[in-house]
């Protein structure tokens, strides 16, 4: 069932991406301050991004592959609530259960990335810190 929920979900980005249309912050449903493992109402376990290293500050959830980080901002409470999303991650959390989530340099999920392996985290990237764009999960 997992498998068939994460086929639907890169069936409806890509959907998204040939026609045009932009999953924006509302439609996605994602970004409530709150990070979750996968649960019926989240097509993958949350990523979340923080806005300070070591995990610590406001951070934004996300639980769909995002093209463009643009007009996302922290939403939990801490340092840096408010702020926008893109170009201010330090670090991230991984809470999918089963695949890897990956935060690209660029919109559209393009450039150099960090990785974070299923139920982990990355206290400070090393690639895009302060310079996330947008993310994706690789599933086996």
């Amino acid at each position: 069932m997992m498998h068939i929920r994460r086929s639907a979900a890169l069936v409806v980005a890509a959907a998204a991406i040939a026609t045009g249309v932009s999953m924006s912050p509302a439609a996605a449903a994602q970004n409530n301050g709150v990070c979750t493992t996968s649960t019926s109402s989240n097509l993958f376990g949350e990523l979340c991004l923080y806005f300070n290293s070591g995990l610590q500050g406001s951070h934004a959830d996300f639980n769909v592959p995002t093209r463009d980080h643009a007009g996302y901002v922290f939403s939990s409470s801490g340092n840096g609530q408010g702020q926008p999303v893109k170009n201010n991650a330090a670090g991230g959390r991984n809470l999918d259960t089963d695949c890897t989530a990956s935060v690209y340099f660029n919109s559209g999920w393009s450039g150099v990335a960090d990785y974070i392996p299923a139920r982990s985290s990355v206290g400070q990237f090393t690639r895009v810190y302060n310079e996330n764009a947008s993310n994706h999960w690789e599933c086996p």
